[in-house]
């Protein structure tokens, strides 16, 4: 009835017995291998096998258990040990007060109890223990009908939930919304709105309009220019990222300016984690820089390890956009320790994305299956319902790095359907098309990206840059100059930039300008953007992505005249020896067709 573990401390005075007496009979019970002391704290016992003490509570009706569940609580209640049992009090109150008529007070005990214990295995971590303890005290809580209390815990619920990677926690959070709207409570409205978000968009390509109303009617609620305000539109601006960069940026900026003006650092992070994204492939890309390095400052002062997580991605994905590769692993670095410390299930999955943007980097094309395959496994865990996208970009662009464009049609094909939102799957999906030669179908993706009004009709959100990049790779071949150009011009801005978000990396930009330069027929641009985009990735060892520009370039100079072939032999050779280095034999196999027509022969122990 004490449940598996007991103290002799609740048993004695239970029995009626001294504990002197007691302990005597434990004694025997220990000879009869029934019971056996807990290690390390005097006093307290265990059942030996769960079957004896499940037999022994069965074999009491269900009316002796409240009863029995009532006086364990109250002779707890006596020891004075709140804090110390606040586990067993939890469950012993609200085993003692089931859904049927009994004392108000005792229920209301028991509520208070359960939040209280949910409340401590939130302190410690303990995000599924929070979960049960805080069902507990829901239900006892609208039992009892306290509005106050029932809002309350399902705030805390929703956190807990969250914490667990329970997806249920969304809809505990927006009734904790509707509920404190009802009462007039712009309080805690604010608090569920607030704990019903991710630090990133809810969905892939997707707005979730409840959340969207949930931060809009708490933002109505309150008074003007307050740091819950500034809270609240930076989750705003986050939320809204595929709504387009007008309503995106707005809110973040007007957070940012609040956040100033308030001088408190955990909002002013928030509202500079807010602003980094909303910047992303819009008008104001170029403050994500400035952005992340302030916020990596006041993130790492503040001591809340959840700020400091987002300010760590934000300087991985910032540093690898700029090629910074040792700000980079500093960013990455901070975000494996903060995930592995608070054993967040989202935070573990997004690390585990991250970690295949780094193995794309750094050339490590074996590693992008196994970390595609672990993000999957812990976005699905975590119930994230954008899991399969954010596993599968960065595996079907390394598919294409290998050459593998069947395979990574294969992957890329079923997200398309699904993620209608996220347009660079379809672009993707071209150029695996164009690799393999299917060039119609690859022309009518690439041309339904210039409808209606070309492809300045781009979605300005985290992925342009990445859509524009594989939409160049698919035209380059397809041979079509009119999309050339205009995929140059858009591209020409982010010559300095390394195409990637938040799973994916594909080199620096001046690869693809370069690809589009070669189908203009501007040779001398050509020669100059891919010789940025070697340099860059010699300089960062991003040794699988700079194979395919070594062998791009080799191509376009024997295009170009016989009078180059010297210089594509170079390029070919050196690409030869990347390509074996990290193991695409499919490219290799590209590279010995070119030599071939130069009549060379590789000879892998002697070179050329």
């Amino acid at each position: 009835m004490i449940g598996r573990e007991f103290d002799v401390a609740v048993l004695a005075p239970l029995a009626t017995l001294d504990p002197a007496a007691v302990l005597e009979a434990l004694a025997a019970a220990r000879q009869a291998a029934l019971v056996r002391e807990v290690k390390g704290s005097p006093g307290r016992f265990t059942f030996v096998h769960a079957l004896i003490r499940h037999t022994i509570y069965d074999e009491l009706g269900p009316a002796r258990r409240v009863e029995l569940h009532r006086r364990v609580a109250e002779t707890v209640e006596l020891l004075g040990g709140g804090d110390v049992y606040l586990t067993d009090l939890a469950h012993h109150w609200l085993a003692a007060t089931p859904m049927v008529a009994v004392r108000a007070e005792d229920v209301a005990k028991a509520a208070r109890y359960a939040e209280d214990a949910g409340r401590r295995a939130m302190a410690s971590l303990a995000y599924e223990e929070a979960v049960h303890h805080l069902e507990g005290a829901l239900r006892a809580a609208r039992q009892v009908g306290d509005y106050a209390q029932i809002c309350e815990v399902l705030i805390v619920l929703g956190e807990a939930q969250r914490c667990a990677g329970d997806p249920a926690h969304r809809e505990t959070l927006l009734e904790a919304g509707r509920l404190a709207l009802e009462h007039g409570d712009a309080d805690r409205a604010a608090r569920a709105a607030l704990a019903n978000q991710r630090a990133m968009f809810s969905r892939l390509g997707f707005v979730d309009r409840e959340r969207v109303a949930a931060l809009q009617a708490a933002l109505a609620a309150l008074p003007e220019a307050t740091q819950v305000r500034a809270r609240l539109l930076a989750s705003l601006a986050t939320e809204l990222h595929f709504e387009g960069e007008r309503h995106r940026l707005a809110p973040a900026r007007e957070a940012l300016d609040i956040a100033r003006q308030a001088d408190d650092p955990a909002t002013l992070a928030e509202a500079l984690s807010a602003l980094w994204l909303a910047a992303w492939g819009s008008s104001a890309d170029d403050l994500r820089g400035p952005v992340a390095t302030e916020l990596n400052k006041v993130a790492g002062r503040l001591g809340d390890r959840t700020l400091e997580f987002h300010a760590g991605v934000a300087m991985f994905l910032t540093a690898t956009g700029q090629g910074e590769m040792e700000r980079a692993k500093d960013g990455l670095s901070i975000c494996v320790r903060i995930a592995e410390a608070l054993g967040q299930p989202v935070l573990r999955w997004r690390v585990a994305y991250l970690q295949e943007h780094w193995a794309m980097v750094t050339g490590r094309l074996d590693e992008v299956e196994q970390w595609s395959a672990e993000s999957q496994r812990l976005g699905d865990a975590a119930g994230q319902p954008d899991s399969l996208p954010f596993s599968r970009a960065p595996l079907a662009s390394t598919r294409l790095l290998q050459g593998q464009a069947r395979e990574a049609l294969e992957l890329v094909t079923p997200v398309v359907e699904r993620f209608p939102g996220a347009p660079v799957f379809l672009g993707m999906q071209a150029w695996a098309m164009s690799e393999q030669g299917r060039l119609g179908e690859a022309r009518a993706i690439v041309d339904g990206f210039r409808q209606p009004a070309g492809f300045a009709s781009v979605p300005a959100d985290y992925m342009r840059l990445i859509v524009l990049s594989v939409l160049s790779r698919a035209c380059y071949g397809i041979r079509e100059p009119a999309m050339a150009e205009e995929l140059y011009d858009l591209l020409i801005p982010f010559r300095s930039t390394m195409v990637s978000m938040q799973g994916v990396w594909l080199g620096p930009a001046t690869h693809d300008l370069g690809l589009l330069a070669t189908t203009l027929g501007r040779y001398d641009d050509a020669h100059d953007f891919f010789a940025h985009a070697i340099e860059a990735q010699d300089r960062i060892g991003a040794r699988a992505t700079v194979v395919h520009t070594r062998l791009e370039w080799a191509k376009m100079l024997l295009a170009r005249g016989p009078e180059h072939a010297p210089q594509a032999r170079t390029l070919l050779d050196e690409a030869k020896a990347g390509a074996q280095e990290v193991r695409i034999p499919v490219i290799e196999a590209r590279i010995d067709e070119l030599l071939a027509s130069l009549g060379i022969r590789w000879a892998p122990e002697s070179g050329l």
